[in-house]
């Protein structure tokens, strides 16, 4: 019989390193920075062996790292890349205080099974690091009460939300849905006053306490409060300018993970966020969600399944919408490189469990998995929209909000009850770039080059050409009497030009 995966690696208690004493996490944030581990230091193995798979280069990572040979290389091997050190060795990088407080809490478990000659510890957790901050989270994250560190699609939520144009306010509060180990709530800290984080695993809440303590030092903000309990009822009654999340969002094969599983497609609790969402909103918020979706080409004449959920969640919500779509891989392709993260690599049990995901999937009806990153804010100006925006490869990685902040702006301007006010707001004098086109049948088209490099291409309609044509400085006016056909017809193009994607204001 198949050894269940979840007894294969116990996570590490941390009762310990919850009540260390402040001062601990203040030495040993000391000696990291006078080593230099700061999140350079910490990423600079990151990217070897681009080829592989984030579990499959981790042994390229460890010796390069030894080869490095450095006290600084020494530490990143161990706090990142789950490198075992000598007891001489964590003596050298840490001292000796510091190297006993970190066995005497856990934190420096022995490794196993025990080496010849002297005995080897290992780091119990991983430590990352989002904009400056360093962030623990569980190695294990195969483990269903396993809490996450952060991960590129942290960093896109990072990326999404601090780098909007849309003011914060001098006492904007921010909601961490989900928190984990708290580290958007923790790297957001220049742009909200009050900073919560909510999670329904006690686990994720002693590991964000954790950071809190590690980065207590790296600003002068009031620290953030992670509290315990299911979706928004933490936060009940109360709404915040921003909310950002990364809901568990994987097709449940019955792992029953906390942090990853939402359902047998996925997307129950992203479902249930979004229910929600309003309720918490202040009138001038935002959300940034990021989420994978699961898709079938049997579901609404193959348009991606989650344009369909996203819109019966949010009927009846006073709600703009923008979705930018990032890319699409097959369910395949997917479970093969997921499941090293579920699984540990190498185990017997391993081949049966990627069988057993690709199972689920082909019984689901599950055949790809769109990564879409969800902005949302109050419509309080103008109707309901919800807008799909294709996002280059370039860019893939920092989804900024000023594709949201463009996005919106065109659906409250599409909107507006005075012709004149989109003429004299739109057209004049910035112009037009085309970003995305999203012609029917499918495929998308994503366009990020200048007007002139797709006139040749026959991409656009005639009636976009020649808005296009009209270069920056022409004014509304003017631009309108290029187009065919009256004044209002024009206006009524331009409109579905900008609901459909096709045109953002620059």
């Amino acid at each position: 019989m198949e050894q269940d995966h979840r007894t294969l690696l116990a996570l590490p208690p941390l009762d310990a390193a919850a009540a260390a004493p402040q001062s601990f996490w203040l030495a040993l944030t000391a000696r990291l920075d006078a080593l230099g581990v700061d999140e350079d230091a910490l990423r600079q193995f990151d990217f070897l062996g681009p080829d592989l798979g984030d579990v499959l280069r981790l042994p390229l990572q460890q010796w390069k790292a030894r080869q490095q040979g450095t006290l600084a290389a020494l530490c990143v091997a161990f706090l990142r890349l789950q490198e075992p050190l000598t007891w001489s060795e964590l003596q050298q990088v840490f001292g000796g205080v510091l190297a006993t407080a970190l066995r005497d809490l856990g934190l420096a478990l022995p490794a196993e099974p025990l080496p010849v000659g002297q005995q080897q510890f290992h780091f119990a957790l991983r430590m990352g690091a989002l904009n400056g901050m360093r962030i623990l989270g569980d190695r294990a994250l195969f483990h269903p009460d396993a809490v996450m560190g952060p991960s590129a699609a942290t960093s896109r939520i990072f990326h999404a939300a601090a780098t909007d144009t849309m003011p914060w306010g001098p006492d904007a509060s921010l909601l961490d849905l989900g928190c984990g180990g708290g580290a958007l709530a923790l790297a957001l800290w220049p742009h909200a006053a009050v900073r919560l984080g909510a999670d329904i695993s006690q686990r994720a809440i002693r590991m964000a306490a954790m950071n809190r303590m590690l980065n207590a030092g790296l600003s002068n903000e009031p620290s953030p409060v992670f509290a315990q309990g299911n979706l928004f009822a933490p936060v009940a009654g109360r709404r915040f300018r921003r909310i950002v999340c990364q809901p568990p969002f994987l097709p449940d094969t019955g792992s029953g993970s906390t942090f990853s599983a939402g359902g047998p497609w996925g997307d129950a609790i992203t479902m249930d966020i979004l229910r929600q969402l309003h309720n918490h909103l202040e009138p001038e918020g935002r959300a940034v969600l990021c989420v994978e979706w699961a898709a079938s080409s049997d579901h609404h004449d193959g348009a991606p399944l989650w344009r369909s959920r996203v819109r019966q969640a949010t009927a009846g919500q006073p709600l703009l919408g923008l979705h930018c779509e990032l890319f699409r891989t097959s369910a395949e392709d997917y479970c093969t490189l997921l499941a090293p993260y579920l699984h540990p690599l190498g185990q017997p049990a391993y081949g049966n469990f990627l069988r057993r995901m690709l199972h689920h999937y082909q019984q689901q009806g599950i055949e790809w998995i769109d990564l879409v990153v969800h902005f949302f804010q109050p419509a309080l100006d103008c109707p309901p929209v919800q807008a799909v925006r294709q996002v280059p490869l370039s860019a893939l990685d920092h989804v900024t909000a000023q594709y949201a902040d463009r996005g919106f702006q065109a659906m409250r301007l599409a909107n507006a009850p005075d012709p004149a006010l989109l003429a004299a707001n739109l057209l004049a004098p910035a112009g037009f770039r085309v970003v995305a086109l999203h012609p029917h049948p499918p495929p998308n088209v994503t366009v990020e080059f200048a007007p002139e490099s797709l006139l040749a291409g026959g991409h656009l309609p005639l009636e976009a050409v020649a808005v296009l044509e009209a270069a920056s400085g022409i004014s509304g006016q003017e631009v309108l009497s290029m187009l065919p056909g009256s004044r209002e017809e024009n206006l009524n193009l331009i409109r579905q030009m900008l609901l459909q994607g096709l045109l953002f204001a620059e």
